[in-house]
């Protein structure tokens, strides 16, 4: 017999099987609704109850059904399957409208008017039932900040999703890797793209790009980096283990890098107790750490906050020592990995940098 985590996984909570998405005809006399044909099987499909006799009857379609709804008259049922909007009379199913490309659905609402407007519909029949108004959806695309953008010789510059990869396309060809994820294009200088990129994901590095010098990285440390740029000048903004706050370099072109200094106080130790956030696994490494800096929470989104504030208490005997730090974050990469409790300044004495 399957473990109770198994059959919950199989059934999606119990949910498989269970009549959902029921309406009555106008005439009282049929109940449409959806049901898989097991407790385990997740397609949905289409049923017709006779109020009258108590009979069940399964309506063939040509896959997984959505949305279903009878004409006034209770005569015909639309609903949506693949993409198409379909109408079955008395078994004879057929596509009244059908899409013309992968990106393309009829019958259902698109993204921002189902989610901000709370728009469940995609189509709506007419009050005599012998036509439907339909809506016509595209897929929907997150945009990448910065485009579309051109260069100075007047090249296109946008975005597509390519190989499982957000890549960055200059007329029409890419010009990133696969695996290297475009997050935003931050500046076109020239003949020069700006843009920041991860192929990893507690990490965002600055990339420029030139049809003459091809693909580059700015940034060096681990990190969040991002820029901007102008007149041949490139400022460079990182947040990093190596520094308290974000340190700011402007490097113009054939000169020397300065960096922008900082108007705040420096910290030679840890960070107030109520900035501490919560311990987490560091990517890709054997230790765990903490986050003291609420800039940094964008790496704490991923699961692998990094921060120089990371401390350990010494035991009774004033040395260091092992414990298990259990649950504490994501991925942990072992289960006997030497850790320390995580505590915030002024708390114990007895503390050091890690």
């Amino acid at each position: 017999m399957d473990t109770l985590p198994a059959q919950l996984a199989r059934t999606k909570r119990f949910t498989f099987g269970t009549p959902r998405h029921l309406t009555v005809c106008p005439d009282g006399r049929t109940v449409y609704f959806l049901r898989s044909k097991a407790g385990d099987d997740p397609l949905s499909c289409l049923w017709a109850l006779d109020c009258a006799t108590g009979e069940e009857r399964h309506l063939n379609t040509p896959g997984q059904v959505v949305a279903p709804r009878p004409d006034p008259a209770g005569r015909r049922i639309a609903y949506v399957s693949r993409g198409a909007l379909r109408v079955n009379h008395d078994g004879d199913d057929h596509a009244v409208a059908e899409p013309d490309g992968e990106e393309i659905t009829y019958g259902l609402p698109e993204y921002v008017a189902a989610e901000e407007m709370g728009r469940d519909r995609g189509y709506w029949w007419a009050p005599d039932g012998r036509s439907l108004l339909v809506a016509r959806g595209d897929a929907w695309v997150r945009l990448v900040p910065g485009l579309p953008a051109r260069t100075a010789a007047g090249g296109l510059v946008t975005s597509a999703d390519l190989e499982d990869t957000r890549r960055l396309l200059l007329a029409g060809h890419p010009v990133t890797p696969a695996g290297l994820q475009l997050e935003e294009v931050v500046a076109i200088d020239g003949e020069t793209i700006l843009f920041t990129a991860s192929d990893e994901p507690s990490q965002a590095h600055l990339w420029a790009y030139r049809t003459d010098s091809g693909l580059r990285r700015l940034s060096e440390e681990p990190g969040v980096h991002t820029g901007t740029s102008a007149g041949s000048t490139t400022v460079v903004i990182s947040r990093t283990l190596s520094h308290h706050g974000p340190k700011i370099t402007a490097r113009p072109k054939g000169g020397r890098a300065v960096e922008i200094a900082l108007a705040q106080p420096a910290h030679a130790g840890p960070l107030p107790s109520s900035t501490a956030a919560h311990p987490l696994w560091l990517s890709r490494s054997d230790r765990a750490v903490m986050s003291a800096s609420t800039i940094l929470r964008r790496l704490g989104q991923v699961g692998d906050t990094v921060s120089r504030h990371t401390h350990a208490r010494r035991s009774a005997a004033r040395s260091p020592r092992s414990v298990r730090l259990s649950g504490a974050g994501r991925r942990p990469p072992s289960d006997t990995v030497r850790s320390a409790w995580m505590i915030s300044a002024g708390v114990s004495p007895d503390i050091r940098r890690w």
